[in-house]
């Protein structure tokens, strides 16, 4: 029964993604980016393989953002070994189904997924995930500093992240073994660091 859910979720998706043609508008567009999110947070609890953009990049308080860049573990509990430079989350659920949305639409992902599908429809080997990346600004527009937070791991999460004017947009996307790609993560970047 769950398999049968997950598929029609999944269908009902793609069905969305194909039927429309346009970028998402938060405001006309609003029940469909909740509606988005919502398949996307029941796919996370589901099961956190199969991603963690909500849970990690939307959801986060500031506390287990604090946490993630004082220590290196996870909203989800997990120590990963490491601390990123900046651990940043997005504003709103529009923020981050916009910019997976439009990531996924860049010519730089229709190519990248059109030659892996390509080679395993030959039969070749191919990666079964496909990392986008594309400036805040052209993805967001020019107030995209509303739609990002982050905390600094030289501050041990204390100060907030600076964001310079070359902050990206990154999306991950996997390829799953029923041949669907799913949203894995989407995070905002800020790039180096501005100078003094």
């Amino acid at each position: 029964m769950r398999k049968r859910e997950h598929r029609r979720d999944n269908d009902q998706c793609q069905a969305a993604d194909r039927a429309q043609h346009r970028p998402l508008d938060r405001v006309a567009d609003a029940a469909e980016i909740s509606r988005r999110a919502e398949l996307s947070r029941q796919k996370e609890r589901t099961d956190s393989r199969l991603g963690h953009a909500f849970t990690e990049h939307v959801d986060a308080s500031d506390e287990q953002l604090r946490r993630r860049a004082k220590e290196g573990v996870n909203t989800r509990g997990h120590d990963e070994g490491f601390i990123p430079e900046n651990v940043t989350r997005w504003q709103s659920d529009a923020a981050s189904v916009i910019t997976a949305d439009r990531l996924w639409r860049t010519p730089q992902a229709q190519q990248v997924r059109g030659d892996i599908e390509a080679k395993l429809r030959a039969g070749q080997p191919a990666r079964q995930s496909l990392t986008v990346r594309a400036p805040l600004s052209q993805v967001l527009g020019p107030n995209w500093r509303h739609d990002v937070y982050g905390r600094s791991r030289a501050s041990h999460g204390r100060q907030l992240t600076a964001w310079g004017d070359d902050g990206q947009a990154v999306a991950v996307y996997r390829r799953h073994s029923d041949g669907r790609w799913y949203l894995h993560t989407c995070y905002p970047d800020p790039g180096p660091l501005p100078g003094p």
